[in-house]
């Protein structure tokens, strides 16, 4: 990869991460306004800004923030897919096996169509040496 494709990547990255806790120091100042809490958990586009933080964290790999983010996301939409799938990804390239295997299993509990949840699920069995299972969620990828 080119290294001002990789620069221009890694800023794009920071400039979400500062945009977004730009915004979380806004709704903090509020704070006698609005319950912080309420508020997000009334805004969809929360969910969204989390999820953009979260894979902004992942690819500057900063494992152990995204996996933060996508909890948060999963505490205001515990219904989203996604978010178990990518906290999976991270808690599995941090060698967290086991518990995210659970993320992957919850994740296709959600949205059984999603091929990235059997590969991921398939990848971390694989790891566990269950190969059997591994072999049955490429083929479910298929």
């Amino acid at each position: 990869m080119p290294i001002k494709f990789k620069f221009f990547i890694t800023l794009n990255c920071l400039l979400i991460i500062l945009l977004t806790n730009a915004f979380n120091n806004q709704v903090v100042a509020n704070d006698d306004l609005i319950d912080r809490n309420n508020a997000i958990t009334k805004s969809s586009k929360m969910v969204d800004i989390y999820i953009n933080r979260s894979n902004a964290y992942d690819k500057l790999g900063d494992l152990k923030s995204a996996i933060n983010d996508y909890n948060i996301v999963i505490e205001l939409n515990p219904k989203n897919a996604k978010a178990y799938l990518y906290r999976g990804q991270s808690k599995s390239e941090l060698g967290d096996k086991d518990s995210a295997l659970k993320d992957f299993n919850k994740s296709i509990e959600l949205n059984p169509k999603d091929v990235d949840a059997y590969i991921g699920r398939g990848d971390t069995l694989y790891d566990l040496d269950d190969y059997k299972g591994a072999i049955e969620d490429y083929s479910k990828a298929i």
